[in-house]
């Protein structure tokens, strides 16, 4: 037999690997709980003044989130935003923006959050804060600026800022806008002036300086500088003396209103469309990159504005259609008939002085030399007249813009016609002394919304007046009162006899033409015929209003 030795059964033996003790790695500040989205961790006030005091960086960048090399980036509770506490320098400009924008309320409400660790008396997320902080700001400004209605010091200021014309160099300023408000302020109105003048002596500041309750000039520069300093001003009168509104004429005064008061929270702005800006630019050849600019500066100037004001039907008509503005107030350029009341009287010494006898038939014009005035074509106008009583008055005066050479028109004036050139003051004198006004332009967009002072003067100092089709509003005027006749600036053989025809019916009817053209000028184009308008539309007085 073979000896077979027992099988011993192994049992296999398991090995139990102990249990490793949970290790804990300290987060800085004893944190405990992860930064997430929704649950963060509170700073405490040590390593919030040690954020402030000693960080890296901090001038310039902020610190940013807590690193930690467990959980990464821990952005603490009250360290909201990124702003004030890890925002550095360019974190507090930020709130300084939002503050200066939405109310100075706004730092109040929100100091527990940039005060580390004061927030866990208040239990607040930032965010909410956040929104407190503007909407009490807005309300706030509005309560301010409610109040500051009720005490203006300015009715109305005018921003009298122009490229290449000043208050000292352009009579169309003085006549069209200065006048204006020189007739509000003698109205009983707190007018204000910014403008930009040659000098800073200049006679005209002081005069105005004693028509106006405050007045602010910049020196004549570019036009950037001229807007800047113009804004500059603007918003220091403002805080010395509440502007209720703010009359701007063109894009220039919108642009630096806008710079003025960039958050739109200050005077109401009062749009004086004089004529069409876009219009202009484009028959002076402006294309490309720069109509595109002009076009959306319009729009910004216009959209902008609380009310809008037109010289004339036709002008509100174009700001109605073209840029959607529902309701405008026509205020033709107007004058001062009293002006022209004083100078009647010497209307016959005057004409003897200039060697015209009562039977004459007086033509005049009166005007700059510009190109668009059509001088040329009114002295071979008038020298086609066939009437041996026919005189001639030439009132030029040289204005800044695309002026004739005297060679155009030297050769074509009639001969013993009287040329002057005249201070403004002096021009009504000589107005009165004539019989029939010349007042031509050509056909293009730009007349057709444009009312010319002289129209008002004209009719002021009782002249009939030969128009032209060009000027919508002025030549109805003459057709609905029979104050002249429209002929245009090259008239036909049937347009000539009809100006032949008028004069003959004119020295008939002389004096029922001048009264007609009188009352003309006193009802709709005297500055104080419109002072209703600016109350009720403008201003919006009521009858019984205790700010009348």
């Amino acid at each position: 037999t073979t000896d077979i030795e027992p099988t011993t059964e192994v049992t296999p033996t398991t090995v139990v690997q102990p249990t490793p003790e949970p290790v804990t790695t300290p987060v800085a500040d004893s944190i405990r709980i992860i930064s997430s989205p929704l649950m963060r961790p509170f700073m405490s006030w040590d390593r919030a003044r040690a954020r402030i005091v000693n960080p890296s960086w901090i001038s310039l960048t902020g610190t940013g989130p807590e690193p930690s090399p467990d959980y990464g980036d821990v952005h603490y509770h009250n360290d909201w935003i990124s702003v004030l506490v890890s925002g550095g320098i360019l974190g507090i400009l930020s709130y300084v923006v939002l503050v200066a924008y939405f109310g100075g309320i706004s730092i109040l409400l929100a100091m527990p959050f940039f005060l580390p660790g004061m927030v866990n008396a208040f239990l607040m997320s930032p965010q909410f804060i956040v929104l407190i902080s503007v909407l009490a700001g807005i309300v706030t400004r509005y309560k301010i600026e409610a109040r500051r209605v009720k005490n203006h010091d300015l009715d109305i200021v005018y921003v009298v800022v122009d490229r290449g014309l000043s208050i000292d160099n352009s009579p169309v300023l003085k006549t069209q806008v200065i006048d204006a408000a020189t007739s509000l302020a003698s109205g009983g109105y707190r007018i204000g002036l910014i403008a930009n003048v040659e000098t800073q002596n200049s006679a005209s500041v002081s005069t105005y300086t004693q028509q106006f309750s405050e007045v602010r000039t910049v020196r004549d520069a570019r036009l950037p500088l001229m807007i800047l300093k113009s804004a500059w001003q603007l918003n220091r009168l403002n805080r010395q003396h509440s502007i209720r509104k703010l009359y701007v004429r063109g894009i220039w005064g919108a642009v630096i209103a806008h710079i003025a008061f960039p958050t739109f929270i200050g005077p109401e702005l009062v749009y004086d469309f004089r004529g069409d800006v876009v219009a202009e630019a484009e028959n002076s050849g402006i294309k490309g990159i720069r109509m595109v600019i002009l076009r959306m500066l319009t729009q910004l100037a216009i959209r902008s504005a609380a009310k809008h004001l037109s010289v004339s039907d036709q002008g509100a008509a174009k700001l109605m259609k073209n840029y959607g503005v529902n309701t405008v107030s026509v205020i033709p350029s107007s004058t001062d008939t009293h002006r022209f009341d004083s100078a009647s009287t010497s209307r016959s010494e005057t004409r003897k002085q200039l060697g015209f006898s009562d039977d004459d038939i007086v033509y005049i014009y009166a005007g700059g030399l510009a190109r668009y005035q059509m001088i040329p074509e009114m002295l071979a106008l008038s020298s086609k007249l066939d009437n041996e009583n026919a005189r001639f008055i030439l009132l030029t005066s040289k204005q800044s813009g695309n002026n004739i050479d005297a060679s155009e028109y030297e050769s074509l004036i009639p001969p013993g016609t009287v040329v002057l050139s005249l201070d403004p003051k002096d021009v009504p004198t000589y107005l009165v002394a004539a019989d029939i006004g010349f007042l031509l332009r050509e056909q293009d967009p730009l007349n057709i919304v444009a009312s010319p002072v002289k129209f008002a003067e004209y009719l002021a100092a009782g002249l009939a007046v030969v128009t032209t089709p060009a000027l919508s509003d002025a030549s109805q005027q003459v057709l609905d009162h029979n104050v002249g006749v429209i002929i245009s600036p090259q008239p036909n053989d049937i347009e000539f006899e009809s100006l032949d025809e008028f004069t003959k019916i004119f020295v008939k009817r002389r004096q029922q033409f001048r009264k007609d053209a009188i009352r003309l000028a006193q009802s709709r184009y005297d500055w104080d015929a419109h002072l209703e308008i600016w109350r009720k539309d403008i201003f919006d007085l009521k009858e019984n209003s205790s700010d009348d």
